[in-house]
C-alpha cells in the first residue's frame, strides 16, 4: 500500500502496488481506432496544461472510438538521465491522450482521477519515439475510462496502461 500526504497533512494520493518476479508478456496490439488530424492545439493550457518538459505528444490523431499519437520518452527530453524502471514521460503522455479524449466525446476538460494498472513489460525506457494507441472503452455524463497501449519503433508492446479513469473538472 502506497500513500502520498504532507507531514502532517491530508492524505492526497493512495495506490496499491503488487511486485511480480516476472513481467509478463505483451499480448497483441489491437488494430488502431479509426481517427483523423486532430485539429487545434494540443498544449492549450486549459485540456492539457502541462510545461514544457511535459510535451512529449506529436502527431496526434482522434476520433469517438480513441486516439493514436507518437510520444517522446524520458530518453528523449531534458529529463535527468537516471536508471528508470519505466518511462514516465511516455506514460503521462498517455494520460494526456485520455484528457484529449474526454474532451472530444463530453466536451469538456478533466483531470484523470485513476489508472487500474500499469502493465511494463520490459525494463527501462525504450528507445526512440513510441506510438501510444488509445482506445476509449466507457464514457459517461462526466467521465471516461480509457486503455492505451505503447509500441515502441519496432512495433513491439512495451508497457499498457489499463482503466485510466477522467472526470470532467467543474467549469
Amino acid at each position: 500500500a502506497l500513500e502520498l500526504k504532507r507531514v502532517g497533512g491530508p492524505l492526497h494520493y493512495t495506490a496499491q502496488a503488487i511486485l511480480v518476479q516476472h513481467r509478463t508478456a505483451p499480448g497483441r496490439a489491437a488494430a488502431p481506432p479509426e481517427t483523423a488530424a486532430f485539429v487545434g492545439e494540443v498544449y492549450d493550457g486549459a485540456v492539457l496544461f502541462h510545461g514544457p518538459a511535459f510535451h512529449v505528444l506529436g502527431g496526434v490523431d482522434i476520433g469517438d472510438g480513441g486516439v493514436v499519437a507518437s510520444v517522446t520518452g524520458t530518453n528523449d527530453l531534458p529529463w535527468p538521465k537516471e536508471p528508470w524502471a519505466t518511462d514516465p514521460a511516455a506514460l503521462d503522455g498517455g494520460l494526456q491522450l485520455a484528457l484529449l479524449w474526454t474532451r472530444r466525446v463530453l466536451g469538456g476538460a478533466s483531470i484523470p482521477m485513476g489508472v487500474g494498472e500499469l502493465r511494463t513489460h520490459r525494463a527501462g525506457p525504450p528507445s526512440g519515439v513510441s506510438r501510444a494507441i488509445l482506445r476509449g472503452e466507457k464514457r459517461g455524463k462526466d467521465r471516461t475510462v480509457t486503455q492505451v497501449t505503447f509500441l515502441d519503433g519496432a512495433g513491439q508492446v512495451w508497457a499498457e496502461l489499463v482503466g485510466i479513469e477522467a472526470v470532467l473538472r467543474p467549469s
